[in-house]
């Protein structure tokens, strides 16, 4: 009988350390997302080129990771954003743009891609995992303006149609 009680303490112990990893596993994305890859400066030229971006515009870029492509949006003129939910990357990107001078002319907002209004751009950037394209474009379909121009670093939105250069950075246009 005690054999039998021992087992099942274990057994029970065993599940719960399953269940605190996996909880902290699914936790992860919500405070720190998708996993982080820097832009290169070729690819950002090369994204800004495509999206003939226009001084004056508003601009997102989503999941903005170390602002680098905001801080390049800010420079060539536009009211650049970016939505980055881990917050060590958040801190930092602030601290680019104060160290950039671009204080008023660039903004980080720690949230989820999910929670972010997108009604108000004319120009989205976004560098994302396959898995979440279908759900991403069908969010921007819905809330941007028409002929907004939407700029993807190598993974494609299912339906829409695309301009892609030789970097595989592709351009589209919400139609």
């Amino acid at each position: 009988m005690q054999y039998l009680l021992i087992t099942f303490l274990i057994f029970m112990l065993l599940l719960a350390i399953f269940y605190v990893i996996l909880g902290l596993y699914f936790l992860r994305d919500c405070f720190f997302g998708l996993p982080y890859v820097g832009t290169k400066k070729e690819i950002i030229d090369t994204m800004l080129s495509m999206a003939k971006v226009k001084p004056g515009e508003k601009a997102i870029d989503i999941g903005s990771g170390d602002g680098r492509l905001v801080i390049a949006l800010a420079q060539a003129g536009t009211e650049a954003h970016g939505v980055e939910i881990n917050p060590w990357l958040v801190w930092y990107s602030r601290w680019q743009i104060a160290r950039h001078g671009l204080k008023g002319k660039a903004f980080i907002h720690r949230k989820s891609l999910w929670d972010q209004d997108y009604s108000d751009f004319t120009l989205v950037t976004v560098y994302a995992l396959p898995g979440i394209m279908n759900k991403l474009e069908g969010k921007l379909h819905k809330e941007l303006p028409p002929h907004a121009r939407i700029v993807s670093n190598g993974f494609t939105f299912p339906t829409w149609k695309e301009k892609i250069n030789n970097s595989g950075t592709r351009l589209y246009t919400n139609t």
